[in-house]
C-alpha cells in the first residue's frame, strides 16, 4: 500500500488550495485586479484542480484492481492530473484574453495529448 502520508499530504494541500482559491475569488474584483491577483488566481485553481484530479484518478485506479502497483498508479495519477489541470487552466487563460475558439482549444488539447505521450514514452 502506498504510504498514506503521500495521500494525506495531497489531500491536505488540495483542501488548502481550494480554500485559498475561494478567498481570492471572494475578496477580489476581477475588473479592478492587478496581474498579480490573476496570477495567484490561476496558480491556486491549478494546484487545487491538480490535487483533486490526482486523488480521483488514484481512487478509480485502485478501485479498478491495480492493487500491486500503488506507487506507479500514484505517479501516473500525478502526471495525468497535472496535465489535465494544465489543459483546463490553458483554456481559462485563453478565455480570459478572449482568444478561446474551437481551433485554439483543439490545438491546446493536441499539445497536451502529445506531451502526455512523450512523458509516457520517457519512462
Amino acid at each position: 500500500m502506498v504510504s498514506k502520508v503521500y495521500i494525506y499530504t495531497i489531500l491536505v494541500l488540495t483542501i488548502l488550495f481550494w480554500l485559498l482559491f475561494g478567498v481570492i475569488a471572494y475578496l477580489t474584483n476581477p475588473l479592478q485586479a492587478e496581474i498579480s491577483i490573476f496570477l495567484a488566481f490561476f496558480i491556486t485553481i491549478f494546484s487545487a484542480l491538480w490535487g483533486t484530479i490526482t486523488l480521483l484518478l488514484f481512487y478509480f485506479k485502485m478501485r479498478l484492481g491495480r492493487k500491486g502497483r500503488e506507487l506507479e498508479s500514484l505517479k501516473n495519477s500525478l502526471r495525468q492530473g497535472g496535465l489535465f489541470s494544465l489543459f483546463l487552466i490553458c483554456l481559462l487563460v485563453l478565455r480570459a484574453f478572449n482568444l478561446l475558439s474551437i481551433w485554439t482549444g483543439s490545438l491546446t488539447f493536441v499539445f497536451i495529448f502529445l506531451l502526455e505521450l512523450v512523458l509516457r514514452i520517457k519512462r
